[in-house]
């Protein structure tokens, strides 16, 4: 319950998840799962994040509670949590937020950019002669 949760993809530079660790990314989107059985918080993440990667949000909240109250295994959300990020293709890191965020209840995402923002950021960076 008290362990922050945390996965970077290899590749992920070490500024960049230092920044989402910390907070300093603007959060472009939230989400609440908390209250969400476990069926419906898994296919409403699901649905969050295909609809968030199709926007081209890079860095999202999600608010999953810490399940103190939870019985017999209080933390249970947060476990599945962690588990379906790590299977989602989009997803690039998450970590558990900073505590102005709501901290071990909640977790950054940062999710890949879409192939509109590729095209974007590849005409800005390119050489003209």
């Amino acid at each position: 319950i008290y362990d922050p949760i945390s996965y970077r993809q290899d590749g992920i530079q070490d500024g960049v998840f230092k920044n989402l660790r910390m907070g300093k990314y603007a959060i472009e989107k939230k989400f609440n799962l908390s209250q969400l059985r476990i069926e419906e918080a898994r296919a409403h993440l699901i649905e969050q994040i295909e609809k968030s990667f199709k926007q081209g949000v890079r860095v999202l909240l999600i608010q999953h509670g810490m399940g103190l109250k939870t019985t017999p295994k209080p933390g249970k959300l947060k476990s599945f949590l962690n588990m379906w990020l790590l299977n989602l293709p989009q997803v690039i890191a998450f970590h558990t937020a900073h505590q102005s965020h709501g901290g071990l209840s909640a977790c950054y995402v940062l999710l890949k950019k879409n192939p509109e923002q590729k095209l974007i950021n590849r005409e800005r960076h390119q050489k003209r002669y």
